[in-house]
């Protein structure tokens, strides 16, 4: 536990032109920056790692850091915490704030093993985390589950491995880079979240509506949570069932189709805490039971999708005001559970602000998001969920956009438009189309799913070829293979259409009369943009 901060003296060793001596300083209370650079060479700090501090020393650190910074490391008010890299920077004298800020928000903290840093980063790169702790990683996790034991005394959750069990330990533990006390910090705020919004209570409802569920389809908590998905859909699409073990639950997030007004309008503001606790519970249970299946620490894959969203569906003046501030409380309490974020259909405006704000992120949440350029979609997606899962999101897009007329679809300079549908091996497919205008690039691919769960790209049905307009209407057909080079036979395989206009940097070019039947059923999804 944070140990109270009033009348305690901390003795450190200085050394002031070129003399060591031994000095005694009354909890950091220092006058100058410059005093400072001198004393604290080897601050000492408690068993967790924090500098005690007495209420001049508390006034002292105020004035000095940013109160941004100063507000996000307090454990309870007028309880500051003083992170050992932050006293370091201190020590160093003029570092500007911005640096201050940077370096204590990204920095990784001094007692981190390098060793282990390493091999986070290596997992990260193979969607594939251990659920069990390394020999580096076992005497970390004794030394929290020592700092937090106190803690847990008399809760109900002591018990219950969603909540406080190894798995979910480790995911803090490595979530702060293996540095025990920000660690324990996050799990004993998790644990006041739970206790301010009675999460105990609701555990059990919380299983048994995922249990209910299933993995694939909207939880629904409480009586206004239907409305709350519709105006703030965060849809889960199911369990991955690609190549990567690391990736569990799939999660849409259709940005366009988010509405704030709406929200209120269905007076959704009274049930929301309550629908994203359970929800968040809901989450947590299964990512528990996933990794005790599968033996890897399993984490979920979000989709954010950009097409036709704006700034308008992520900000929102009452809705941040009276929620944002506790939703990230909240939400802070999922350490490690994403595993990837996958941007998709980012405008094109926002792509040079993105590639900015890269150089200042910090490097574990920069190594999750992953742009997906236009028409990489299928390409980049499939090997990680699964064509099942890439079906359901295609179905998603087409029913968001179903005023949309599906056999005409205009293609911007610079950009492509894919079809994806599910076929059978024995069935024939028969597509057509047309260009109104000058010419468009077109081919197919096919994909299939080995039993070890990885998507694989087989040989074209239909090669890459340029449609002029003056071709006129263009078809063909060919015959999904049951066996493809030697392969077992397939139950279903992913069949993606795609035109490009990726040729042209000015003109945007008009597809029109797309028609796909399969054995003699038209099948017509969506254009994926």
């Amino acid at each position: 536990q944070i140990l109270p901060f009033a009348n305690t003296h901390t003795q450190v060793e200085g050394e002031v032109e070129g003399r060591s001596k031994k000095t005694e300083v009354e909890g950091g209370a220092l006058e100058e920056l410059q005093v400072a650079r001198e004393v604290f060479r080897r601050p000492v700090l408690d068993d967790l790692g924090y500098l005690l501090l007495d209420a001049k020393g508390i006034e002292y650190y105020k004035q000095k850091l940013p109160k941004d910074l100063w507000a996000s490391n307090h454990a309870e008010e007028g309880m500051p915490i003083c992170n050992e890299i932050l006293v370091q920077i201190l020590a160093d004298g003029d570092t500007p704030k911005s640096m201050l800020k940077r370096k204590f928000a990204s920095g990784k903290p001094s007692s981190a093993p390098p060793k282990l840093l390493e091999i986070q980063d290596q997992w990260q790169d193979l969607l594939l985390w251990p659920a069990e702790p390394t020999a580096d990683e076992v005497p970390l996790l004794d030394e929290l589950k020592m700092a937090v034991a106190p803690s847990l005394e008399g809760l109900a959750c002591a018990d219950w491995e969603d909540v406080t069990g190894s798995i979910r330990l480790l995911r803090f533990l490595r979530g702060f880079e293996f540095h025990v006390p920000s660690a324990a910090l996050a799990f004993r705020r998790m644990l006041e979240v739970r206790r301010d919004y009675s999460m105990d209570a609701s555990h059990d409802k919380a299983i048994e509506i995922n249990a209910a569920t299933g993995p694939f389809g909207e939880l629904l908590p409480t009586d206004k949570s239907a409305d709350i998905h519709k105006h703030m859909p965060w849809m889960r699409m199911g369990v991955a069932q690609g190549g990567a073990r690391g990736i569990g639950p799939v999660h849409y997030l259709p940005l366009a189709r988010i509405s704030f007004d709406g929200f209120y309008a269905a007076d959704c503001a009274d049930n929301f805490f309550e629908h994203h606790t359970v929800c968040q519970q809901a989450g947590a249970y299964e990512l528990q039971q996933l990794s005790k299946e599968r033996g890897v620490m399993v984490k979920t894959a979000m989709i954010l999708d950009m097409q036709g969203g704006g700034m308008s569906n992520l900000r929102h003046r009452q809705f941040d005001k009276q929620f944002k501030p506790e939703q990230e409380r909240i939400d802070k309490g999922m350490a490690e559970a994403v595993g990837v974020i996958f941007m998709v259909n980012m405008p094109t405006w926002l792509q040079p602000l993105f590639n900015l704000m890269k150089r200042v992120m910090p490097a574990r949440t920069l190594a999750k998001l992953q742009h997906v350029p236009r028409g990489k979609e299928a390409q980049t997606l499939l090997p990680i969920i699964g064509p099942e899962v890439w079906q359901r999101i295609c179905a998603q897009r087409a029913e968001s956009e179903a005023d949309r007329d599906p056999s005409t679809f205009h293609i911007s300079a610079g950009r492509t438009c894919s079809r994806t549908i599910v076929a059978c091996p024995g069935q024939t497919v028969h597509w057509a189309f047309s260009v109104e205008v000058r010419d468009i690039d077109f081919e197919a691919k096919l994909y299939r799913q080995s039993e070890l769960g990885e998507t694989q790209e087989l040989a074209s049905p239909v090669e890459l070829r340029r449609v002029s307009s003056t071709e006129g209407s263009v078809d063909g057909k060919f015959c999904v293979q049951a066996n493809v080079d030697g392969a077992e036979p397939t139950t279903q395989v992913l069949l993606e259409f795609i035109w490009s206009n990726l040729h042209s940097y000015m003109r945007s070019k008009t597809v029109c009369g797309v028609t796909i039947v399969v054995d003699g059923a038209e099948c017509m999804p969506t254009p994926q943009d």
